[in-house]
């Protein structure tokens, strides 16, 4: 049951071993602007420029993301003026939702959400300082894991050593990372006095990728991207109870770090604009390296990669701060967790949960570099756990505001409950969208909507194990205080059941899902699996396809298998021919809608996901393959069913069977394309082929 005032009143008094209110608006605000911007700033412009193809709607998308992220921010200044606490969202929670969905945040962000983030930007951190400074003395890749080492472990000594020195090293990061996109707008401005920046003797209208306004859904895709580059404003909950006057301070940090951050990044988006042009931004591949290219030369390289990693390196020491104070939450809450709830008096630190998050973000490092690319998936495919519980964290504004009406409020959001429903409908739709691409992605043969239940599955049996611990008088407060040198000693027994079963219930997770894969065979509930990983076509073999083809503009050129849209894109922007892409993988479908923006053929081409034998394509005049080999054998019969006679079918690399030879051929490079015309006689051969039966 959630807390009652009551019963908040009736619980013993914590003892001096609690966060005291010692930290500075500074600081505050340096945590905020920290943790918000990370690498994400060096390259989301170049993909909202290439998905809005329009100035305007660049800077509104970006003016726009900035206004959402208020509005959330006055929504949490509510919730962390009116319930200052360590503990943050996970109070929040607690106090709307009761102790067991508190639990479950809790724990998703201590297993991946908080630790996967740590470790998956100190492996960024250490790939962009190895640039800087190789450090592979054991092998290729050795110095990037080192240096993602180095980080977790100094800064973790750093914010155990004392809550001041976190702080510091926070705030002096932060200036490094803000002088750092100053020194782009610097860049720009310098580009803009010597007459070089590109975009300067352009008009804003001849600027615009294409004359029209982008759609609903390309601008809805832009947002996605910009609320990506905007998040972990919400962090500042976890310093409620530490911030002085934080019934007014907290507002005013919030507001000012939300103004800073959006300055700065209009700023940037403003210098990018200005030093590449609208066009050079959508097809940059690296914008902030192009952009400075014009005046540093080839030293640029060295300067973005130390800027990036200055950027990731203060989101971990930010991260780590806020993460280590949910710990410490569930410490105060869970008497089996009790030594997560020790705050070192001396310190003012909450020293066992820093150390558990410093070991477990190891573990997740070591385990990164042992799988690879699977871990940054890993980490991705729990996003729709992140805003699950971020959209319970805003509805709990309601629930509270009913539940208990007399609670005293400093601050109340304005326009009630206009702002909290728009920050809701935020929240759902980031959800929706990341449930959406998650759905689609499979990690290890494993469709990646399981890694996020999983997660969550893990959490709800160590809940029930931890409630059989729990004191038979109910809920009572565990934490407590800690002198110099005593927080990590002779772990008792129910500290250690807890590392045992949680082993076991992570053990046990993992076998369930997979072999109800393997034994049951649920790939249809598990949904849709890639039957073919991404190839990138070569220009000149995507040149020889088209060729072959005959393409004209009178065509409707369907892509089985589209990737990132090139060649549906190449029929359109060179023969004027129309074209439809179609992939089972998000990711592509996305890189293709933001390529076609660029090429400006959107108007001319669209992009589906879905499955190969359960679109209709019924309107292609050329269908384009570059799949295995068995795959074009199974599609056969489809293509044989839906396609008129006269189409024509083109293959890379792959041919179509023995018995149905290409009537024209063309080697490129060190293989080949091939060409087949559908004929009479092959639709009556599949007439009676029934389309709903999936091979």
């Amino acid at each position: 049951m959630p807390i009652s005032a009551a019963n908040e009143s009736s619980k013993p008094e914590i003892d001096a071993g609690s966060p005291r209110r010692i930290l500075g608006l500074r600081e505050a605000v340096s945590l905020i602007v920290g943790i918000v911007i990370g690498a994400g700033i060096f390259k989301t412009p170049a993909i909202v420029a290439s998905i809005t193809g329009d100035v305007w709607w660049m800077f509104g998308a970006w003016l726009l993301g900035g206004v959402v992220s208020l509005i959330g921010a006055l929504c949490y200044a509510e919730l962390a003026t009116a319930y200052p606490h360590a503990g943050g969202d996970y109070h929040f929670l607690n106090r709307a939702f009761g102790r067991s969905v508190a639990f479950l945040f809790g724990w998703a962000r201590l297993s991946v959400i908080t630790t996967g983030s740590i470790a998956l930007l100190s492996f960024v951190f250490g790939d962009y300082m190895n640039h800087v400074l190789p450090l592979d003395f054991f092998g290729q890749g050795s110095g990037a894991i080192t240096y993602a080492i180095a980080a977790i472990l100094l800064l973790s000594w750093l914010n155990r050593l004392n809550v001041r020195t976190g702080m510091t090293t926070q705030t002096w990061l932060t200036a490094l990372q803000a002088g750092s996109l100053l020194l782009i707008v610097g860049t720009a401005a310098i580009l803009l006095n010597a007459g070089a920046g590109s975009a300067m003797p352009v008009s804003v209208a001849a600027e615009n990728l294409s004359a029209s306004t982008p759609t609903a859904a390309a601008f809805g895709l832009a947002m996605v991207f910009v609320l990506l580059t905007y998040g972990g404003w919400n962090e500042a909950a976890y310093i409620s109870a530490e911030i002085r006057e934080g019934r007014h301070s907290m507002v005013k940090a919030l507001a000012l770090s939300i103004f800073v951050i959006t300055a700065l990044y209009m700023l940037v988006t403003w210098a990018y604009w200005k030093g590449l042009g609208l066009k050079g931004m959508a097809e940059s591949k690296a914008i902030a390296a192009d952009m400075m290219h014009l005046v540093f030369g080839p030293a640029v390289e060295k300067v973005i990669s130390l800027m990036v990693a200055v950027s990731v390196l203060t989101s971990i020491n930010g991260t780590m701060i806020v993460g280590a104070r949910t710990s410490y939450a569930m410490g105060c809450d869970w008497t089996v967790l009790r030594r997560l709830g020790v705050w070192d008096k001396e310190r003012d630190t909450p020293a066992n949960a820093i150390w558990v998050q410093c070991l477990a973000s190891l573990f997740l490092v070591v385990m990164g570099a042992w799988i690879g690319g699977g871990f940054k998936s890993m980490v991705e495919f729990t996003a729709p756990v992140f805003w699950l519980f971020f959209l319970l964290t805003g509805i709990s504004l309601f629930v509270l505001r009913r539940r208990e009406p007399a609670t005293p409020r400093p601050f109340r959001v304005p326009l009630y409950p206009l702002l909290p429903l728009l920050f809701c409908a935020t929240c759902a739709y980031m959800l929706w969208s990341s449930l959406s691409y998650v759905y689609d992605q499979s990690l290890g043969g494993i469709n990646a909507a399981w890694i996020g239940v999983a997660v969550l599955a893990v959490g709800v049996m160590l809940l029930m194990l931890v409630h059989s611990v729990r004191p038979k008088n109910g809920h009572i407060e565990v934490c407590s205080s800690v002198s110099e040198g005593a927080s990590m000693r002779s772990l008792k027994r129910p500290w250690s059941v807890f590392a045992i079963l949680f082993a076991a219930s992570l053990a046990v997770c993992v076998f369930v899902v997979v072999s109800a894969k393997a034994q049951f065979g649920l790939d249809e509930f598990m949904g849709p699996k890639l039957d073919a990983g991404f190839i990138a076509t070569y220009p000149e073999v995507v040149d020889g396809m088209l060729q072959i083809a005959g393409i004209n503009e009178n065509d409707v050129v369907y892509d089985l298998g589209c990737g990132d849209g090139r060649i549906v894109i190449a029929a359109a922007k060179q023969y004027g021919a129309k074209g439809v892409g179609v992939d089972l993988n998000p990711k592509r479908i996305t890189e293709a809608i933001v390529n076609a923006k660029a090429a400006g053929v959107e108007d001319r081409v669209r992009f589906e996901l879905g499955n190969f034998f359960e679109v209709d394509f019924s309107d292609a005049t050329v269908v384009m393959l570059y799949l295995p080999a068995e795959l074009n054998l199974k599609l056969r019969p489809y293509i044989w069913k839906q396609l008129k006679v006269g189409a024509r079918v083109v293959s890379h690399d792959n041919g179509m069977g023995p018995d149905w030879p290409a009537e024209k051929s063309m080697p490129v490079g060190n293989k080949g394309v091939f060409m087949w015309t559908i004929t009479e006689e092959q639709k009556k051969a599949v007439a009676n082929l029934d389309l709903s039966a999936k091979p």
